[in-house]
């Protein structure tokens, strides 16, 4: 049986700085915004599978469908919140094999 291929990026973006989104500024918040706007364009280029915070504790994921860990990991040096600082993150091969139905 051959190893499975990745279809897909799990990314886990955490905050760099305790009390991160609790406390955020006006200036942290606007970047939320381009964050929000930026993966919003993801999905329009077929490249967000889904995204969503997970509240306990808190850190957000991000599901890419990209063809290489670099690829994925280009996408996220591009998100707003990681160019600002306000997040780190991982990235993950997975395989989505069930996508989801909304």
């Amino acid at each position: 049986m051959e190893p499975q291929k990745p279809n897909a990026y799990l990314v886990k973006l955490t905050a760099t700085r305790e009390g991160w989104p609790g406390d955020m500024s006006a200036e942290e918040f606007s970047v939320i915004r381009e964050h929000i706007d930026y993966l919003k364009d993801l999905q329009v280029r077929d490249k967000l599978i889904l995204s969503g915070p997970v509240l306990e504790p808190f850190y957000s994921i991000i599901i890419l469908k990209t063809e290489s860990r670099e690829e994925a990991e280009a996408l996220i040096n591009s998100d707003p919140t990681v160019a600002a600082g306000l997040q780190n993150y991982t990235v993950e091969p997975m395989r989505v094999d069930i996508p989801l139905m909304f």
